[in-house]
């Protein structure tokens, strides 16, 4: 659980999962332990897009702003550094989904992996509120997401999402488009991760950060201790 874990003081750096980029679809409704396949999504569509980001470091999430809607948002995002940026576009079909560039997505290529959408310029923070895979997560995570939401300054900026991975350090989130993973938020902290990524990306609340999701756990442990020795 997250109590046992911040008793132990287990470590955060490290442990952020490996993601080159995000593919955040905008779902309504309740999922299962296996999000993308036990929801309002549709089971086929779900197979044949976990199929094709299958080997590519691409991770799917389900994402929401308790918001009622007609249609859903498909948003890839790449995380790589240098390469960073996410991309959006509307959809009234999940299939459209397929028609994306996964290879050229995983290695950055916006532009390339889905023609039709369009740039978003304004990173986003997915909380994660997944209480099928742990309780901790809902628990801790939605108290959160409701109250940044509820700061104009965050207006759709923070996001509902299926499971990060690392629900032992609940409330965890990811802040996109540079990937950077955060345990143990409270409001104040999650708050310095989206000003930071607002104002100077550069700068990332260290105290928080598991890692960034591009590297490799044993790269992102090294990357937090160089910028906590500097």
């Amino acid at each position: 659980s997250s109590a046992t874990s911040r008793l132990a003081a287990e470590p955060l750096a490290g442990t952020a999962p490996l993601a080159r980029a995000w593919l955040a679809i905008e779902q309504h409704g309740p999922f299962g332990h296996d999000a993308l396949r036990q929801s309002h999504f549709p089971r086929e569509i779900a197979d044949q897009l976990l199929a094709a980001i299958a080997d590519t470091a691409i991770r799917p999430a389900l994402i929401d702003l308790s918001v009622d809607t007609q249609i859903g948002i498909g948003t890839p995002h790449s995380s790589i550094p240098g390469r960073e940026g996410l991309v959006s576009a509307a959809i009234e079909d999940a299939r459209e989904l397929l028609t994306i560039d996964f290879v050229a997505l995983s290695r950055g290529d916006l532009a390339t992996a889905w023609p039709r959408a369009v740039p978003h310029n304004r990173p986003l923070l997915l909380v994660c509120t997944h209480s099928k895979r742990d309780l901790c997560c809902a628990m801790y995570g939605r108290p959160l997401a409701a109250g940044l939401a509820s700061n104009p300054n965050y207006a759709q900026a923070v996001w509902e999402t299926s499971h990060l991975g690392g629900h032992r350090f609940a409330p965890t989130a990811v802040q996109l488009p540079h990937g950077w993973v955060h345990g143990r938020l409270d409001h104040s902290t999650a708050a310095a991760v989206l000003d930071g990524a607002m104002t100077s990306p550069e700068t990332v609340p260290i105290g928080t950060a598991r890692g960034r999701s591009a590297l490799t756990g044993p790269a992102q442990a090294a990357d937090l201790a160089v910028r906590g020795a500097l």
